[in-house]
């Protein structure tokens, strides 16, 4: 039960933020956006930095889902939120980790894809989170 409740809160809310608004973005607005010139070494640089991006960025976000669930009992859901404070790990050092991994994710994926649209609803995240 415990499990479920992480999945639930994980592809209702980061999911949608790093797969759901992407594709999207990727697939109807494939004609407004830009992309890397077909085997460039820009298109090599972005995909493989871009990678990596995208790893450590989904590193960073189980780490803190991981902290979530054995630290703080509780998941990154507002709804089913923690029971205790987590203040180890990365969030000794940074207020809100878990949302510097989503992010990390987005730019991997616009740079992957040398898309500027990812690029803005990355940017749009952001601000919405620093509102």
């Amino acid at each position: 039960m415990n499990l479920l409740r992480h999945l639930v809160s994980i592809l209702l809310l980061p999911f949608m933020v790093v797969v759901v608004v992407p594709r999207w973005l990727l697939t109807s607005w494939a004609d407004a956006d830009s992309r890397w010139p077909p085997g460039s070494a820009l298109e090599m640089a972005g995909r493989i930095g871009g990678g990596l991006l995208f790893i450590a960025g989904l590193a960073l976000f189980a780490w803190c889902v991981i902290l979530f669930a054995k630290v703080g009992r509780g998941t990154l859901a507002p709804w089913d939120p923690t029971q205790r404070l987590v203040a180890v790990g990365p969030y000794r050092h940074v207020r809100n980790p878990m949302i510097s991994g989503v992010a990390a994710m987005l730019a991997g994926e616009a740079l992957i894809a040398g898309s500027r649209l990812v690029g803005f609803w990355l940017a749009l995240f952001a601000l919405i989170n620093h509102v």
